[in-house]
């Protein structure tokens, strides 16, 4: 069992009864944890909600979990195809043998023809084919073990929950974890399908929840809906004050404590402004960089610092467990967050360690986007920069390190701003969004008919 949420008594248990009313959660992951997910999951439930979520079967993860009171069920994607996309080629000529049935192999047929004209229906077929497996099993689920509120995590598990609220009854709650439709990895092909789901659906959502307020605006010009409720992904605050004569990433990389030290934690990613960060480096008037993380791009950024002849300045270390980032973030001067415009989901960003910077009494820099200006800006914590250029990033960088002063400032300012940025103040949102649900008697499911199908539902 993991306990991650140490409610306040602002918002205790309701007496709703000894389960209360249900809310069934839709992730499409493998729930390993989903820190956002189980945050929300867990004030939830120590505000008087019965919480479950629906998540993807792994090879491996037991296929139901118990997380302080929050119940995770993997569900398997009944009648999908293999994990992997399935080779064109193998398919095509499988389905052409002997062995094929006159439809897969008219099917074949037509997919060779459509290549031809530029267009491959194969891998996008198995995407959606997949999908529709896990909407199946969640729609099954809920059948058997029906809630008063689902709550889709991200626009890739609407549809499922529409599919309950419309077939099964209760309340609907829409999740958007981020611009779905901009991610910069969408097609053309993939954005208009997924648009055109989200402007049909998103309208029978009785709440709309999104992690910023530049996202918010965004879904209320394009839909016409109300205006979502703003949750941001802030984190706990530490259960016991941050040591700073505790240097974690001073002793793991040898940094001398009269070296100012710039953090970045995170996935080793493109777009995410990487190659630049390094490009700026010999630029820095003084300190050092530290790339606390993992990802595809490591090897060629070790091979870019080694180029630049960086690796007295630049270190890299292996990521830390959740539990432990504030206090190894800590022992930094500066975070930075060097995030590419690559399309207005990267735009609109506010990532997640913008808020573990500012816990952690980090100073920070970061690109001059709206969310990240904002929070910057508001309280004073740092500097904004344009990631495309190397030496704009150093600009910023020399401003804050150039003055003790300032920089202890900012340092102390981000501290301030812990006290408002933070879970407990955001999950405030949340449960008074729940609150303000017309959860009416003909939609509760009986708790004790709930719990006796559970088990036969997530077989």
């Amino acid at each position: 069992m993991t306990d991650l949420i140490n409610v306040p008594s602002a918002y205790t248990k309701r007496d709703t009864g000894s389960l209360g009313p249900t809310v069934l959660m839709f992730v499409y992951n493998t729930f390993r944890p989903d820190i956002r997910v189980l945050k929300e999951a867990q004030s939830l439930a120590k505000a008087g909600w019965s919480v479950k979520i629906l998540a993807l079967a792994e090879k491996g993860a037991p296929h139901t979990e118990e997380f302080d009171g929050v119940i995770v069920h993997r569900l398997s994607r009944s009648g999908a195809m293999s994990r992997r996309p399935p080779d064109a080629a193998r398919f095509e000529n499988a389905q052409l043998g002997s062995n094929g049935s006159r439809p897969m192999k008219a099917f074949v047929l037509i997919t060779r023809r459509a290549k031809r004209m530029g267009l491959h229906l194969i891998r996008p077929l198995w995407r959606l084919q997949r999908f529709l497996g896990f909407y199946r099993a969640c729609y099954r689920y809920a059948r058997r073990a029906p809630a008063h509120v689902y709550h889709a995590h991200d626009l890739n598990t609407l549809p499922a929950a529409w599919w309950c609220k419309r077939r099964i009854g209760g309340k609907l709650v829409y999740d958007a974890h981020e611009l779905f439709t901009e991610c910069s990895w969408q097609t053309g092909f993939s954005r208009k399908l997924w648009t055109l789901l989200e402007r049909r659906l998103i309208r029978d959502c009785n709440r709309v929840i999104t992690v910023c307020g530049s996202i918010a605006d965004e879904l209320l010009n394009r839909y016409g809906i109300d205006p979502p409720v703003v949750v941001r992904n802030c984190p706990l605050p530490p259960k016991t004050p941050i040591s700073r004569h505790r240097s974690h990433l001073r002793n793991a990389t040898g940094i001398r404590d009269d070296v100012p030290l710039i953090l970045y934690h995170g996935g080793f990613l493109p777009n995410r402004g990487l190659r630049n960060l390094f490009k700026a480096v010999p630029h820095f008037d003084h300190g050092s960089l530290v790339m606390m993380g993992w990802g595809k791009m490591e090897a060629e950024l070790r091979a870019l610092a080694d180029a630049l002849k960086l690796n007295d300045r630049i270190h890299f270390l292996p990521p830390v467990p959740q539990e432990d980032l504030i206090a190894w973030t800590a022992s930094a001067d500066i975070g930075i967050i060097p995030y590419r415009a690559v399309g207005l989901n990267n735009y609109y960003s506010c990532p997640n360690k913008l808020f573990e910077y500012v816990n952690a009494g980090l100073a920070v820099a970061g690109s001059a986007f709206p969310e990240i200006r904002k929070i910057i800006e508001e309280y004073d914590i740092g500097a904004t920069f344009d990631p495309e250029e190397p030496v704009d990033i150093a600009r910023a960088l020399n401003y804050m390190l150039n003055d003790d002063h300032r920089l202890q400032q900012q340092k102390e300012n981000a501290g301030r701003a812990a006290a408002v940025l933070n879970w407990h103040c955001e999950a405030e949102q949340l449960i008074d969004l729940y609150a303000g649900l017309d959860i009416t008697e003909n939609q509760k499911a009986s708790p004790a008919d709930q719990e006796s199908r559970v088990s036969s539902a997530s077989t």
